[in-house]
């Protein structure tokens, strides 16, 4: 496990399920959460994923929790959050979480290729205190998963610009 701090949440970022059960790389990212809560680095876990799965009838959160819940961690240390669709509103809504529990250090949870868009974007909510743990797919396409996410950065970075200059409201961004 690479070196990182003891921080007051995890931020599981969602992926898919596939019918009610996450999929294989949604357990990655699972997986990590595992680890580090193993280590001790993290209590309790935003779980951040709206609706939209593969012939699925439950939210990413929802699945998330299942599958954590399943694994030993209680219910009570996961917070979930439903209603994000995509990277920025997970974020956007998880700041909401912690500071509604008092929560002020995270660890954000994805794979290496999505990592640093999601640390930028946790930046631009002004987040106190975040790190970042990177899962390495074992699952997933490189190739297409790369270049999927120089698209998503662009996207980002145009829509930061429009955010900073006033073009563009945070609840715009879909």
């Amino acid at each position: 496990m690479e070196m990182i701090s003891k921080a007051d949440t995890a931020i599981i970022l969602g992926a898919a399920l596939w019918r009610d059960k996450p999929s294989p790389a949604l357990q990655e990212r699972l997986d990590g959460v595992l680890a580090l809560y193993k280590a001790g680095l993290v209590k309790t876990m935003i779980l951040s994923g709206g609706y939209g799965g593969l012939a699925s009838t439950i939210s990413e959160a929802e699945g998330m929790q299942q599958y954590l819940i399943e694994r030993g961690v209680p219910k009570e240390n996961l917070f979930l959050d439903d209603q994000a669709v995509n990277t920025f509103q997970n974020l956007k809504y998880s700041k909401t979480i912690m500071a509604e529990n008092k929560l002020n250090s995270a660890i954000i949870i994805s794979h290496d290729f999505h990592l640093a868009r999601a640390l930028d974007i946790a930046n631009y909510l002004e987040y106190e205190q975040v790190a970042g743990y990177a899962v390495k797919s074992k699952v997933l396409h490189p190739v297409y998963h790369q270049a999927r996410e120089i698209v998503s950065v662009t996207k980002w970075k145009l829509e930061w610009l429009l955010l900073k200059v006033g073009l563009l409201s945070p609840h715009a961004i879909k």
